[in-house]
């Protein structure tokens, strides 16, 4: 490249990426199975994408490659300006400064080309992550409202419908997201003006302490949760075939499906007639068997635990194979955190006290009805739900959006 080049476009007859400059840090020995997770799981992955600081970060970049153009045009003008009173000719100095002048000039240029190489990349990788995150929206918003129509069979069919959507969106936002980060370049070493010093690679970071190899940002309260993959499909990422060594062949092994693992859900709000009070419908697969149940929660306030019932099939079916589930009361379960920060209590909370002798001073009486609001059904549905199907989640993260519940006419009784 020359010195009166002025930070075109590759497509114009600018800088072109060189193989040293991109940047090598994308994994290539490891593979995303996006197989592996439903559209809740993809749904927590990319909700928190496409925020306002990664914007400001482009145009940051946009307006730094402005600025070093614009002093290298000026110190441009400069350099030829004392070219006409001190020539380089006329004096050994002379040549050198303007040698080095010219230079940082050049230098100035590959900084501005860099930076807006570097923006253009990472706005396709931040269009691509919105868009994905648009697309993933409406596919939940569909996943969230499929038990208000039909019964188990059209569930199951719309529910692997759904997840294959996911999987291809997110198997092509990746792709995307590969391709512009093959675009990022790396910014000459200020060194290079001195002793013709040039970065060799990127350093290396430091290992997570924790031996997580998770790149998720972190939020204002830490770390954001991770969803796991579903139990009984491949990890969300394992090596590629011949990568792991001589075990089966370099294939990795299924996530074992253990008992009380969160398996892929349907929510069923409050007045379905397979779960008057809501529930949820736990979706056939590894550990689960090859039709699904449904898990119906009692009234509020009855006291009694959610009821396993099979789906009503046309040719009748059992349950084999059935995963136990960690189904607690509506209000919460405990978990192995001794009810920790999955684990929410009603605000409302009533304590049973002992009876002493009448106050003398004492509130008002308040009528309380036997039967429960519908207020209170789709609340203690909602954190029911959220405990059961998406126990990752917790109360540092209150932006979360809950289940969309909508109570079907005549279904619940009001006071």
């Amino acid at each position: 490249m020359t010195a009166g080049q002025s930070g075109m476009l590759a497509d114009e007859g600018g800088y072109v990426v060189a193989p040293g400059d991109a940047l090598k840090r994308w994994p290539t020995t490891e593979q995303t199975n996006w197989v592996s997770i439903d559209p809740p799981r993809a749904w927590d992955m990319v909700r928190h994408e496409d925020d306002a600081l990664g914007w400001e970060q482009i145009a940051g970049l946009r307006r730094l490659a402005s600025l070093l153009l614009a002093h290298a045009d000026q110190l441009d003008k400069q350099r030829t300006a004392l070219a006409q009173i001190w020539p380089a000719e006329a004096s050994p100095a002379s040549a050198v400064a303007l040698a080095k002048i010219g230079k940082l000039i050049n230098g100035m240029r590959l900084e501005s080309e860099a930076a807006l190489q570097n923006a253009l990349a990472l706005d396709g990788i931040m269009a691509a992550t919105a868009k994905a995150k648009q697309e993933i929206r409406q596919v939940v918003q569909q996943w969230e409202t499929t038990t208000h129509e039909g019964g188990p069979e059209w569930w199951d069919r719309e529910a692997t419908r759904l997840s294959y959507v996911t999987e291809q969106t997110m198997t092509a936002t990746e792709r995307t997201i590969r391709d512009h980060r093959s675009r990022i370049t790396l910014p000459i070493d200020s060194r290079s003006v001195d002793d013709g010093a040039q970065i060799v690679g990127l350093p290396t970071p430091a290992p997570d302490p924790s031996g997580s190899t998770s790149t998720r940002k972190r939020g204002p309260n830490g770390p954001l949760p991770t969803p796991p993959p579903m139990p009984g499909y491949p990890p969300l990422v394992s090596p590629l075939p011949g990568e792991s060594g001589p075990d089966l062949q370099g294939m990795t092994p299924p996530v074992p499906a253990a008992p009380g693992q969160p398996v892929s859900m349907l929510p069923i709000a409050p007045g379905n007639p397979h779960a008057p009070y809501g529930g949820a419908y736990v979706l056939p697969g590894p550990g689960v068997g090859k039709s699904g149940y449904v898990v119906s929660l009692p009234q509020p306030g009855s006291g009694a635990g959610p009821a396993v019932t099979a789906a009503a099939r046309g040719g009748g079916s059992s349950m084999p194979g059935m995963m136990p589930l960690p189904i607690g009361g509506p209000t919460g379960q405990p978990n192995n955190q001794g009810g920790g920060a999955a684990y929410r209590r009603r605000p409302d909370t009533s304590w049973d006290v002992a009876q002493g002798v009448p106050p003398l001073i004492a509130p008002e009486a308040v009528s309380r009805s036997s039967e429960p609001t519908s207020e209170q059904i789709e609340e203690d549905f909602r954190q029911w739900f959220t405990q059961t199907a998406m126990p990752w989640r917790n109360e540092d993260h209150p932006d979360e959006p809950a289940p969309i519940v909508t109570i079907r006419r005549g279904g619940v009784k009001n006071p």
